[in-house]
This record gives structure tokens, C-alpha cells and sequence, in this order.
């Protein structure tokens, strides 16, 4: 009797465990880099800006649970790549990437400016007579110059070196995007104050996948939900309301 018991007791916890476990599969795995100024960032063991906000909706929507990993942008890249589950955001869509990823949804189309701490410049033609124009390395927008040719491009890698020669150099120019320029490189204006010009390029940025992505049910109503999202506004709202 006690073994039939113990059997019986055993099964159930087998059916509660497995019970359990199955929403496990229904979590959605984000990656990207930190995006300070309030889009991306880790605050203890959670994250906050204007991106998980946005997520954490999508998948309160489409009854989900997001993962989000931040790490530098170039690993984030790599780990995406080999993944068939991890997602990554926000992608910006051109020709090259084209076929090296799965393009799932839009998220925002982002406009790339040109800053200074003395005059920015308004256009690539103007910034080309400029001594320097620092890009950061690995992003779109450093790309976009490279394939515009540009000559006088340095690439920069930390924000210190970009508030150094900046700093020392009122005419040089650093390529970014327009509403992140200040919050990317001081987000609290201690050390640069920047001046930034008008919009040269747009950008689109998706979330994505690897060419190898498994595009589950889940996947599917999380993609859904930020479609609708977008159809709100939600996102762009949000981004009007942080500080410039």
C-alpha cells in the first residue's frame, strides 16, 4: 500500500514538474548593448529603459517572459549569429545585413546627425572639409562613413577619447544618432556638452534573429504584439519623453 502510495505521489510530482517546466519554453531571449540616456541599462538584477519597457508589454501582451543579456555590441552580434533562439535589438537593416539575419520586426527609424562642441555640421559633403569625424567602431553609422569614403574618419572605441579630442578640437565632428548623441558620450554633461546638427541619414532598426532562428509560435505572438505596439506609437512616445 505504501509503495503504491509513494508511486502515486512520485507520479504527480513527474505531471507537476513537467507542468511547470513547459512554460519555460515560452520565454523570448533579448540581447544588446548598454543605451545610456534611458534606453538600455542594467539597474542591479534587472533592466530598464524605454526598450524593456517596451518588451516587457510585448510579452505581457502575448502572455510571455523575456531574458535580457547586455554585453558589448560587437559579442552581442557574435552570440545572435550562433544562436537559433536569441534575438537581437535594435538591428539596423542595410543591404550587407540583409542576408545574414532574420528581419522580424521594425522597431523605430532612427536619424544620424553629426555633433560638436562648437558648430555641427548640417551635411556628410560639410563634414568632409572637417579636420576630424570620429565614428564609433563596429556601429552603422561608422559603416555608413566608410562606405560614403570618407577620409578624414577616426574611429573611437570609449567615450574618454571622444570627449578628449572633441574637447581640444571645437571643429571636429562625432556621427552618432541625433536623440542618443549627448547620452551615448556624457549623459550628464559633466565633462562634453554637445551641439548637434540636422539629420543626414535614417536609419531602420528591427529586431532580428540568425539566418538559423527558429521562428516559434511564441516568437510569432511576441512579434505580433510589438507590431501592434508599433501601430500605437508606443515606442516613439516613450523616446520623446527622455531627456535631450
Amino acid at each position: 500500500m505504501r509503495t503504491r502510495l509513494f508511486v502515486s505521489l512520485l507520479l504527480a510530482n513527474v505531471v507537476l514538474f513537467a507542468a511547470s517546466a513547459a512554460p519555460a519554453g515560452e520565454k523570448i531571449s533579448l540581447i544588446s548593448a548598454e543605451m545610456k540616456g534611458g534606453y538600455y541599462e542594467r539597474a542591479g538584477e534587472t533592466f530598464k529603459g524605454v526598450y524593456p519597457d517596451l518588451f516587457n508589454e510585448a510579452a505581457r501582451r502575448s502572455k510571455l517572459s523575456v531574458d535580457f543579456t547586455l554585453v558589448p555590441w560587437a559579442r552581442a552580434m557574435a552570440s545572435v549569429k550562433r544562436s537559433d533562439t536569441a534575438l537581437i535589438f535594435p538591428l539596423a537593416r542595410k543591404p550587407d545585413r540583409e542576408t545574414q539575419f532574420k528581419w522580424l520586426v521594425p522597431l523605430i527609424s532612427e536619424a544620424v546627425c553629426f555633433s560638436s562642441v562648437g558648430t555641427p555640421a548640417d551635411s556628410l559633403d560639410e563634414a568632409r572639409t572637417r579636420k576630424r569625424v570620429l565614428g564609433w567602431l563596429g556601429s552603422s553609422t561608422f559603416e555608413h562613413l566608410q562606405a560614403q569614403g570618407f577620409k578624414n574618419l577616426i574611429k573611437v572605441t570609449n567615450t574618454a577619447k571622444i570627449i578628449r579630442i572633441m574637447n581640444g578640437d571645437k571643429s571636429a565632428l562625432f556621427y552618432y544618432y541625433c536623440d542618443q548623441m549627448q547620452s551615448f558620450v556624457d549623459p550628464g554633461k559633466e565633462q562634453i556638452r554637445l551641439r548637434v546638427g540636422a539629420p543626414v541619414y535614417a536609419e531602420e532598426s528591427w529586431l532580428a534573429g540568425s539566418k538559423g532562428l527558429k521562428v516559434t509560435d511564441a516568437i510569432s505572438r511576441f512579434t505580433k504584439a510589438l507590431e501592434t505596439l508599433g501601430k500605437e506609437g508606443t515606442l516613439d512616445r516613450a523616446i520623446e519623453k527622455l531627456p535631450k
